[in-house]
């Protein structure tokens, strides 16, 4: 079993997760992006399977929607979400920002 801050590539370990994720840039051919592969983390079974609904445009992964607390409206996505909800705040967002200058 490999130490809880321990290169899966080469073995070395680090005091902490920070020192080994940029450790991690010494590998650069590792077929995986982050410390951990993915057939090692916990739930890649489930996450695996919701990538593969998201990407087939079925099932539960596309009915996931965020919802606006103040006015219940629904988003795709999270990042769309936190854009609409600047403007309960009276604030502008980068993009109308940009087309003021």
């Amino acid at each position: 079993r490999l130490a809880p801050h321990q290169c899966h590539v080469c073995g070395r370990t680090f005091r902490s997760a920070k020192s080994l994720h940029g450790h991690m840039r010494s590998h650069p051919a590792r077929k995986w992006r982050g410390a951990v592969p993915p057939s090692m983390r916990p739930g890649f079974e489930q996450e695996a399977a919701d990538s593969l609904l998201l990407l087939s445009g079925t099932g539960i992964a596309q009915q996931r929607k965020y919802v606006c607390d103040g006015c219940k409206q629904e988003f795709d996505t999270r990042q769309a979400l936190g854009g609409h909800r600047a403007s309960h705040r009276n604030r502008k967002g980068c993009y109308a920002r940009a087309k003021e200058v």
